[in-house]
């Protein structure tokens, strides 16, 4: 496939999601606009739509990373289906309100290192914000917060390493955006939460106010 055809792909992926049929089962049936799940596999998602309790920085999490919500993530990260990052923004934004959380000021993604964005092709999270942005009408920073190491992954971690593995991994190289506004962070998935708290704590050194975490899932 050429270099075109890859971005048309990659572009259609991403403003076209085929609410023709339901992203888990395949399914023909009632799909919601936007959501791209019937209302059979909507029933089953393992939701928390609220506030969960794993770190210093507040968060809040749409699903437990079971079912299919953690095959919705894989999809999104690894295979290339870059139009499940609008369903999980619009679960993200129920969760949001299903919590009563007042608006953030500018919504910043959890940022890949560079050479983890080359080799996949694209941050999943900056996906994920750019649909909730356009959902919530809350400004989605973009490139304001840099990962500055590429730190190995998390996966098999112990909870003290994985604060040391990120701690000082994160920077802001744009502050004016940050300074004194209130930011929600986002990110797919967070398991102990050290990698928001990480991000948090160059926010908040920026001149952040406020920093809360949304994650499309937790576990």
């Amino acid at each position: 496939m050429g270099a075109f055809s890859e971005t048309l792909q990659a572009l259609a992926g991403l403003f076209f999601p085929p609410d023709a049929s339901c992203s888990l089962c395949g399914g023909e049936g009632r799909v919601s606009e936007g959501y791209g799940v019937c209302a059979a596999c909507d029933a089953a998602l393992p939701k928390i739509c609220g506030k969960i309790a794993v770190c210093g920085t507040p968060v809040l999490a749409a699903f437990r990373y079971d079912g299919g919500a953690a095959r919705m993530i894989q999809d999104l990260k690894y295979n290339g289906k870059r139009y499940l990052a609008r369903s999980l923004a619009c679960y993200i934004k129920d969760t949001l309100e299903s919590a009563d959380e007042p608006l953030p000021d500018a919504i910043i993604p959890v940022p890949l290192h560079r050479k983890r964005r080359r080799k996949r092709g694209y941050n999943q999270s900056d996906i994920i914000c750019r649909h909730l942005s356009a959902l919530t009408g809350v400004p989605w920073l973009n490139g304001v917060l840099i990962r500055t190491r590429d730190t190995p992954s998390q996966t098999g971690l112990g909870r003290q390493e994985r604060i040391e593995n990120v701690k000082g991994a994160f920077d802001v190289i744009e502050k004016e955006p940050v300074k004194g506004r209130k930011i929600l962070l986002v990110d797919d998935v967070c398991t102990t939460g050290a990698t928001l708290d990480a991000c948090a704590d160059a926010l908040y050194r920026a001149g952040a106010i406020n920093v809360t975490a949304a994650v499309a899932a937790h576990g």
